[in-house]
């Protein structure tokens, strides 16, 4: 298990700070999608959204020995560095695509745990990342509340996001709102 002072993620952070890229999550979030990959045994776990891959060493450090990891990012640049840090696991398979192309493709009832960190899959093509989660599944958000900053750029869709996923009878749903940036948990509970 790795904390938010491990070697991997201070090069992945110094590698942010570098190319001035400020969509990492927080540490918070990291732990919690540490706790969640592992809860996930033998798992399928798909990331939306690598970026640098700051949430991708998280999620692999939840990992057991026969769980694998898919990371789609559009950003060729951005998977090459995270691929630099990360790249050498071969439970981690990345992928340069767009999200929301990639989910039309992606198989149905598959994935045991989604971290849905880009605009697809959480704004966009949602329908296509529930339906890639397997019953038992988590899919998780994050950045849904307003960011220290004071942007709130995404609080609207944060808003719709939240309703439409409260009103699915498939779902069991709870908001972390307090927690890093706000963070949503969503179970599927049924096909």
């Amino acid at each position: 298990m790795i904390t938010a002072s491990s070697p991997t993620l201070a090069a992945i952070l110094a590698d942010a700070e570098r190319l001035g890229f400020i969509y990492s999550s927080e540490s918070q979030t990291g732990g919690l999608l540490a706790a969640l990959a592992a809860s996930k045994p033998n798992g399928r776990l798909l990331e939306l959204g690598t970026g640098l891959g700051y949430g991708t060493c998280w999620l692999q450090s939840g990992l057991s020995a026969d769980a694998t990891l898919t990371t789609i990012e559009a950003n060729m640049r951005n998977s090459q560095i995270a691929q630099s840090h990360l790249g050498s696991d071969k439970r981690i398979r990345f992928v340069v695509r767009d999200a929301g192309m990639w989910l039309q493709d992606a198989p149905a009832n598959y994935y045991d745990l989604i971290f849905a960190d880009s605009p697809a899959g959480k704004y966009t093509h949602l329908d296509e990342a529930l339906q890639a989660l397997n019953v038992g599944g988590i899919y998780v958000v994050d950045d849904m509340r307003r960011k220290t900053d004071g942007t709130d750029e995404y609080l609207e869709p944060a808003r719709r996001l939240t309703e439409i996923l409260t009103e699915r009878p498939d779902f069991v749903v709870t908001q972390l709102t307090d927690f890093a940036t706000g963070v949503l948990l969503a179970v599927r509970t049924r096909l």
